[in-house]
């Protein structure tokens, strides 16, 4: 099987788990009201405050005053510790029932709770991260956007399977980032590929959208155009929250067979072990 075919393979095999116990969706629906309301909380007062400050200056851009600054990273670190909770929830109940357990929705959240800590400390280490980029990209303009792209990559892949390393291992997270980067040296090109394969899956399935949004536009009235909004916008948020789940299912499952261990749903067994096997020999990661 081609690296192409596996990774859609991967992706469906995703599915049938998320598929099998939806409950896992509320984890994902929920981080993004609680974000919702952490943007409303927070950004549009910091917002509010970086147009007073440029007006009380006569409309100059000067630098970020500390009040601004300090809500700005208070946001970011909200954001990520609401991403990391209910991720963290949600692949603790997808580890579980890897392992053939019957983990629910209450016992995500109790496995979210018992590694707050843990997960307020990855949210400080990930503002602060998103906050140096996002500086780097905005001082030096096109050869920053680049550079710091090329660092956001490396970091999203380094730091892939922190998560689960602090959900299995019960490390704090500069040892799970650490553990995380020894992992994936194993299988970060076969993760890549059937990571980027699952994007592709869902992408193709928000295609349709635009069919509801055509209709309307041929019908030309303004509830047409409202429907057509409506149901577009419906469909694109229900494959979001199978996507954004799907691939959170997907690090769990990159962790066990990193670690070598194994699965008792229905993922193809020899499939997995193909693709992220650790290479012997010369040590490396595999060819891309």
């Amino acid at each position: 099987m081609g690296r192409f075919a596996r990774s859609l393979a991967l992706a469906r095999a995703s599915t049938a788990i998320l598929m099998g116990d939806k409950e896992l969706l509320l984890f994902t629906a929920l981080s993004v009201v609680f974000t919702a309301v952490a943007a409303i909380v927070l950004a549009l007062p910091g917002a509010m405050l970086m147009l007073g400050q440029r007006g009380a200056e006569g409309g100059t851009s000067g630098s970020m005053p500390p009040a601004t600054l300090a809500l700005w990273f208070a946001f970011y670190v909200a954001v990520s510790f609401i991403t990391i909770f209910f991720n963290t929830a949600l692949i603790g109940c997808a580890l579980d029932r890897m392992r053939g357990g019957k983990a629910t929705f209450w016992d995500g959240f109790e496995i979210a709770s018992a590694n707050v800590g843990h997960i307020f400390v990855y949210a400080l280490i990930s503002a602060t991260v998103g906050i140096l980029l996002r500086g780097l990209e905005g001082r030096f303009r096109l050869v920053g956007r680049l550079l710091g792209g090329l660092l956001n990559g490396a970091w999203a892949v380094v730091t892939y399977l922190v998560i689960p390393v602090m959900v299995a291992e019960g490390v704090d997270p500069f040892a799970a980032i650490k553990r995380s980067g020894q992992l994936l040296r194993q299988t970060w090109g076969e993760q890549i590929i059937g990571n980027t394969g699952i994007g592709l899956v869902f992408f193709l399935l928000a295609l349709p959208a635009a069919i509801p949004l055509f209709v309307a536009m041929m019908v030309s009235t303004i509830w047409a155009l409202v429907a057509g909004v409506a149901i577009a916008g419906v469909y694109l948020a229900v494959v979001f929250l199978v996507s954004a789940s799907v691939s959170q299912i997907y690090r769990a499952a990159v962790y066990l067979y990193a670690q070598g261990g194994s699965l008792t749903v229905p993922f193809e067994g020899w499939m997995l072990s193909d693709a992220f096997r650790a290479k012997q020999g010369d040590g490396l990661a595999g060819d891309i």
